[in-house]
This record gives structure tokens, sequence and C-alpha cells, in this order.
């Protein structure tokens, strides 16, 4: 990993995460060696800030291309770092 990066993957058919839920969106954090220290921990918080809000995952579901949901994480991470 050259830079640091999320990707993701709507899955077409639900896989099984636990008895009671299914998952179809998946997020992998990709950090470089030398910014593994706390810079996918930082990423993983403003990710899992932006899931917690029902517009975000609403808008989530509704985006139609990779360029929809890049600008999505990108306009919720960028409120993380105003508040």
């Amino acid at each position: 990993v050259r830079q640091s990066s999320i990707a993701y993957a709507r899955l077409t058919e639900e896989i099984e995460w636990s008895e009671e839920e299914k998952v179809h969106h998946i997020f992998m954090i990709g950090v470089p060696e030398e910014k593994a220290g706390n810079e996918h921990l930082e990423i993983l918080i403003k990710l899992s800030t932006a899931i917690l809000e029902d517009d975000f995952r609403e808008r989530l579901e509704k985006a139609k291309s990779s360029k929809e949901v890049m600008e999505l994480i990108k306009e919720y991470s960028e409120r993380e770092r105003n508040i």
C-alpha cells in the first residue's frame, strides 16, 4: 500500500455475519506501513461515525456508481474534520 485508502464493495447477495446479522456492504482500509501507527484508527473512526448516520446509510444504498460512493465518503470524512 503506497497511500492510505478505503475500498468499498456492495454485495449482490448478503452474507451471514452472525446469526442475527447479514452483511451487504464491505469497507476495506489500506494504510502504508510507515503510517500504520494511528492512521488506520483515524480512518476507522471517521468511517464508523459516518455509518452510524441514517443519512449516510440511505445515500450509500441509493448510490448508483463508485464515484457517488467515494464522494459520499469524502463528504463525511471532511465533516468529521470540522467537528
